[in-house]
């Protein structure tokens, strides 16, 4: 398994640059096309890094390909599955393919290895309490203003674990609560 993962990301980074070539694109105009940095495409070109999910998808659009053409079915594709299933938020992908490499653990069990178990809307609505609770006094000075340190901080308690936009909407409903008391 690791072999072929590293296999599948070196060639996400070969497809890039073949099809930036084909299309006679410099690193920056596939960076002003895609909304990607010039920077990180190129460390992508050189398996410098492994690619978000966004990422991914905006060079997708760029080169009008489906996000499937970069990845290899039997490496990364599966987490992408597992992301939509609800196993794992998309910003934990490249921690998981990081650990499906380096353990060779397929990335339902690279998920459970880093403590990524997915938090339901109960979970995250928990975590939530506990955060409008230790900073009552940001709440009473900023309102619904203190959305977006409170969602740094939640995001952190949080990494990997829920999506970003359960997240935020569990965090402006619990806002709107305590702005009517």
């Amino acid at each position: 398994m690791t072999v072929q993962l590293d296999e599948a990301l070196a060639a996400i980074g070969a497809k890039v640059r073949q099809l930036r070539k084909q299309e006679n694109l410099s690193l920056e105009e596939l960076s002003q096309r895609s909304g990607v940095s010039a920077t990180a495409i190129h460390k992508l070109e050189r398996n410098g890094m492994v690619p978000t999910i966004a990422t991914l998808m905006k060079l997708a659009l760029a080169f009008d390909r489906p996000v499937s053409y970069f990845v290899d079915e039997d490496g990364a594709l599966p987490s992408v599955s597992l992301v939509k299933a609800g196993a794992f938020a998309k910003e934990a992908v490249p921690d998981v393919l990081r650990e499906m490499a380096r353990s060779g653990r397929g990335p339902g069990e690279a998920a459970k290895a880093l403590g990524l178990a997915g938090a339901g809307r109960e979970e995250v609505a928990r975590v939530i309490e506990e955060i409008v609770a230790a900073n009552r006094d940001l709440i009473s000075l900023r309102g619904e203003g203190a959305l977006a340190p409170l969602m740094g901080k939640a995001m952190e308690r949080l990494r990997g674990r829920a999506d970003g936009s359960l997240v935020n909407e569990v965090l402006r409903e619990r806002l709107k609560k305590e702005s009517k008391k």
